[in-house]
């Protein structure tokens, strides 16, 4: 689900089901392009977190499946709340429904109340709190403020792995055209106000995930997150200076039983790379 992007001219719809594995990490390819073991992520990202985790630890979090998108478990605020996302590397906001929020889409859970958290801070701007709105290519939309939270993930030592002074959207109007039980949107793509992007260098950028259609899965950051060995896959990713904060991957054909459709010779073929890597939506 990502906002403002352009249409594809090509519809492509197939269903991805049951196991997707997906990880890149940066290499000396030239620039505008890095590899992939299909998706860890390393980030130009220059802040630096503190968190509670030992050291050789590496923090990840349960993802679930529900019905069409993937679910994160995080908390935010102190003391914590547990909260349910979709997990979005087509955006790069953070944002959760919360307190008051009377034009918002129904959620499973508790409505997060920021007046009841001691790490809130909203971010002011000429004198007033920095207002926000985000319009998804689907016409969902979230409105609402933009504030500084604690934010609190798993991590392999047991112990939470936090994120002090992460910067959120808080929501006060929002609304979706599909169903969903989630509280928001987890954005984790290149943009720097993304999840990963706010992990900062002590996370080396890393990410992976490895999703089921059933049960629990795992999004693994850090060391963690490196995905090598026997049966790994490669291919070559891309940043699009129109558009740098998504990744890209080049699509060179597709085959339909014993048909084969080449992209080349028609006007989706490229060379830097032709269509988006976004967990948010369900089609290719």
């Amino acid at each position: 689900m990502s906002p403002a992007i352009r249409m594809m001219s090509m519809a492509l719809f197939i269903q991805i089901f049951t196991f997707f594995l997906f990880t890149a990490t940066v290499s000396s390819s030239p620039p505008g392009g890095f590899t992939v073991d299909l998706f860890q992520r390393r980030s130009n990202s220059s802040s630096s977190r503190i968190s509670n985790t030992q050291p050789g630890s590496s923090p990840y979090a349960d993802t679930l499946f529900d019905s069409s998108e993937y679910f994160m478990k995080l908390q935010i605020g102190t003391p914590p709340v547990k909260i349910e996302a979709i997990l979005d590397t087509g955006s790069s906001r953070i944002w959760t429904n919360c307190l008051p929020c009377g034009n918002c889409f129904k959620q499973s859970g508790l409505v997060f109340d920021p007046s009841k958290s001691s790490t809130y801070k909203e971010k002011i701007c000429d004198g007033s709190p920095c207002s926000y709105e985000t319009i998804y290519e689907d016409q969902s939309y979230t409105k609402g403020t933009i504030a500084t939270e604690t934010v609190r993930i798993q991590s392999t030592s047991g112990q939470p792995y936090v994120m002090p002074e992460t910067t959120i959207g808080c929501s006060h109007n929002s609304s979706v055209v599909f169903r969903t039980a989630a509280s928001g949107i987890v954005g984790l793509n290149w943009g720097s106000s993304s999840l990963v992007s706010q992990m900062g260098e002590d996370m080396l950028g890393l990410m992976s995930y490895c999703f089921s259609g059933e049960g629990t899965s795992k999004l693994n950051f850090g060391s963690n997150a490196m995905v090598s060995g026997d049966g790994t896959v490669a291919a070559n990713m891309f940043r699009k200076k129109e558009d740098p904060n998504m990744y890209y991957l080049n699509l060179d054909a597709v085959s339909v039983g014993e048909t084969r459709i080449e992209t080349l010779g028609t006007p989706f073929q490229a060379l830097d790379g032709n269509m988006i890597i976004d967990s948010g939506t369900t089609y290719t």
